[in-house]
């Protein structure tokens, strides 16, 4: 059956991240995944409510790790504190450029990828985004490297038939695609916001997924700014059988 992640966007508020968990822990979700400073804007950092979640409410959390705040040594440590929480798995990505102070330019995520499988090696579970608009050659040269699961961004259309190609080249990975979903007049808002990126309103789910999720291992289900959505959507799901 594929596995179903749900994005949880950061606060620096305890009694609204509760409220929201309160919502998405009704419904079998595999994993959280918690974005990290969205669009370069610090909140509270994805670590510490990783940490916080899989300690209160026993989900499995996977934070997002921002290269352009860190450099080698703090991303190591960053590391080293998470596998302390019992957490194992996490997103290298370079990030947003960050709101304030200057961006830290020290790594990429291949880069990132073989200083931490060097310090930590297997004990960590390392992912890394991969965006289905790159031509098939660019998309294999990124999965070749050791990397344990991909989020795949704009996993529709004609960019299903990438995925084939994909789990060819690695078996062994886990493949999950972003799905983004929007209802009313959220639809519009976050077409602007995430130009380029496919939006499913909510009552095409169902075609959407039918296709989907032949050929992938989970869907991480994101809703910016809308966590109604994301419960709906869930009820949804819940009806088609996939929860």
């Amino acid at each position: 059956m594929v596995e179903v992640w749900v994005e949880l966007e950061p606060t620096t508020r305890r009694e609204k991240l509760e409220e929201r968990l309160e919502k998405i822990k009704a419904y079998r979700v595999d994993a959280l995944d918690i974005p990290d400073a969205p669009l370069g804007v610090p909140k509270a950092f994805a670590p510490l409510i990783a940490c916080y979640i899989q300690a209160t409410y026993k989900i499995k959390a996977i934070p997002h790790l921002r290269l352009l705040d860190v450099n080698t040594n703090a991303l190591l440590n960053v590391v080293g504190g998470l596998l302390l929480c019992g957490i194992d798995s996490f997103v290298i990505l370079r990030g947003d450029r960050p709101k304030y102070g200057n961006p830290v330019e020290e790594l990429n995520t291949d880069d990132a990828l073989q200083v931490v499988r060097g310090k930590y090696g297997d004990r960590v579970n390392i992912g890394c985004l991969v965006s289905l608009r790159k031509n098939v050659d660019e998309i294999i040269k990124r999965i070749e490297k050791d990397y344990d699961f991909f989020l795949l961004l704009r996993a529709f259309g004609e960019n299903l038939e990438k995925i084939k190609v994909l789990r060819r080249v690695r078996t062994d990975a886990k493949l999950v695609a972003y799905v983004i979903v929007c209802e009313n007049e959220n639809c519009r808002r976050l077409r602007d916001l995430l130009e380029g990126q496919p939006i499913v309103n909510v009552e095409h789910l169902h075609a959407h997924l039918d296709r989907l999720i032949e050929y992938v291992d989970g869907i991480l289900l994101s809703s910016p700014g809308s966590l109604d959505t994301i419960v709906k959507t869930l009820e949804l799901l819940d009806k088609m059988g996939i929860l």
